[in-house]
């Protein structure tokens, strides 16, 4: 014997070995695809199909607990500067940007995957089964569930004929069977094929709409800007504040899907003329918002005007702008000592009530001349529409413009420009208190229609008062396909609850005396309950459809 690798050469020429024997490359690769094979058959099992649908639900839900950088990235780094450790954890997860993540859209992928390959093969299966003609007779129809006899004196043939118009009329499918086996002529009807139709379209309709969400996600984007009426902000027409162009530096807020070109967006701009709010006659409820606009749709291209209301958007081609919100944008104004150097600011004051619309908000004017301390004076303003005393505390008891009074609270000095803080209020931890004052805006007292005493001789006044309207301005490609699937979806349902499938057979034989034996035989294929009393029904219409009449109409 020779031994070499570890195998064994016998006398008789055969040989032995403790390795494994070679996979030749065909089995190999028959054994590839028979894995390839069963996993594809288990990502497009329906309860594969389920249970993606249920992590997908799983998976959206950190998406509506926690902030998300799409929506608003104030809290989202908020939340990071409050949770330390544990909220830079959950950000590497992306739990801040959880419709954006990899494994949310690879949870969203195999859904759609698994939806396609397990509905593919189904469609093939109906439409066989609805060409496919109804299965004969069967040979003992009192066998079945449902069975009934009688007799008529029509012959075989007029039963024949009058039982398929019946069941026709009764939408159902029907053929003659001439041979059944010697026992005359006998009818085979089925109906309900629409039930899978429909079961068929509302799972499609399920990966429309995943496709077109996530088409309105990659492709749209939302952009949120508060306006000032233009005939306050700039009696021009030309104030920034007035003016929104669809680009993505001027507004306040926005957020776009990951495939939209943000450097090229259309070239609309937008002006709010004026605000008008009507209220029901003596009370703080809103009864119409009209925000009256001018647009264009290009730089080149001539004004014009239409109304924007609560859900009657602005349509700018595929994009549309919804009024959100309003509230008033007084004016502030700040005179020198010797009257002649005039500063001048409106105001968005954001409301803190919004049944009365009481207002906060700061005004700061920096650069001023040396008569003031630090060149700066800052203004905290609460902004009463109709003010009034109540208990002692000042308020006001409603959102249209009676007697507005603004409370304002001076400081001077270092007032944090420069540092992060909200736009809507003043940093005053470095600020020297001046006084407080108030400004009532419509009192013929002109002492108190302004602010004296102020660091340097400067006077504070407020000589109008315009609105706000916040605006949010949407492109959602995808919402038309999202439209059509969510109503395919509940025709789909409801076809499919409603449509009931049967079988119907119907057999005549030459009876005694001329006359013909009509066997009846049904099945329930789905909803048996109530099947016996519609079966019932069935039978009178067939018995009625083979009873001679000659005034009856066939």
């Amino acid at each position: 014997m020779t031994v070499v690798h570890d195998e064994v050469e016998t006398a008789e020429g055969g040989r032995l070995s403790t390795q494994p024997d070679p996979v030749a490359p065909r089995a190999a690769q028959s054994s590839r695809l028979a894995t390839a094979r069963w996993l594809w058959r288990r990502l497009t099992s329906m309860r594969t199909a389920l249970v993606l649908l249920f992590l997908l639900a799983v998976a959206a839900v950190p998406g509506s607990l926690l902030p998300q950088r799409s929506n608003d990235l104030a809290r989202v780094d908020d939340y990071l500067a409050r949770h330390g450790a544990l909220a830079r954890f959950m950000d590497r997860i992306w739990l801040f940007d959880v419709f954006t993540s990899p494994w949310f859209a690879a949870v969203y992928l195999l859904l759609v995957i698994s939806l396609l390959g397990c509905l593919v093969p189904r469609w093939s299966m109906h439409a066989r089964a609805m060409l496919r003609r109804p299965p004969r007779t069967p040979a003992r129809l009192s066998r079945l569930p449902q069975h009934a006899t009688f007799s008529t004196p029509l012959p075989v043939d007029a039963v024949v004929a009058a039982a398929q118009r019946t069941l026709r009329r009764r939408r159902f499918r029907t053929i003659v069977d001439d041979g059944d086996r010697g026992r005359g002529r006998s009818v085979s009807a089925e109906k309900g094929y629409l039930r899978e139709t429909g079961n068929l379209f509302f799972h499609m309709a399920i990966v429309a709409l995943l496709f077109g969400v996530a088409y309105g996600s990659l492709y749209g984007y939302r952009g949120d800007r508060v306006l000032v009426e233009a005939q306050v902000a700039d009696p021009a027409k030309s104030s920034a504040q007035a003016l929104l162009t669809d680009t993505q530096g001027q507004y306040d807020d926005f957020s776009a899907g990951r495939l939209v070109d943000t450097g090229n967006l259309a070239p609309w701009t937008v002006r709010l003329d004026s605000f008008v709010a009507t209220y029901q006659s003596g009370t703080t409820t809103p009864k119409r918002y009209d925000a009256h606009m001018s647009y264009r749709t290009s730089p080149t291209a001539p004004w014009q005007t239409d109304d924007i209301r609560v859900n009657h958007p602005l349509h700018l081609g595929a994009t549309k702008v919804y009024l959100l919100n309003h509230g008033y944008a007084p004016v502030f104004q700040l005179v020198s000592p010797d009257g002649k150097k005039k500063y001048t600011q409106s105001v968005v004051c954001p409301t803190l009530s919004t049944v009365t619309l009481i207002s906060h908000c700061a005004v700061v004017f920096a650069d001023l001349p040396d008569k003031s301390p630090s060149h700066t004076l800052g203004f905290d303003v609460t902004f009463l529409p109709t003010a009034q005393f109540v208990d002692g505390r000042p308020t006001s008891t409603s959102p249209q413009l009676g007697n507005p009074d603004a409370i304002v609270g001076v400081y001077s000095g270092d007032l944090g420009l420069g540092r992060a803080h909200s736009v809507y209020s003043l940093n005053t931890a470095h600020a020297q208190f001046e006084k407080t004052g108030n400004i009532v805006l419509l009192s013929k007292d002109p002492a108190f229609n302004v602010l004296t005493g102020l660091p340097g001789g400067w006077t504070l006044q407020i000589p109008a008062v315009g609105q706000w309207a916040s605006f949010q301005v949407k492109r959602d490609p995808g919402k038309l396909v999202v439209l059509l699937a969510a109503a395919t979806m509940i025709l789909g349902i409801l076809t499919s609850l409603r449509v009931r499938r049967r079988r119907v057979w119907l057999r005549a034989t030459p009876g005694e005396e001329g006359s013909t034996l009509v066997e009846v035989g049904g099945l329930a294929r789905t909803d048996a309950d109530g099947f016996a009393e519609e079966f019932e029904g069935l039978v009178q219409r067939l018995t009625v459809a083979t009873t001679p009449s000659p005034g009856r109409k066939e």
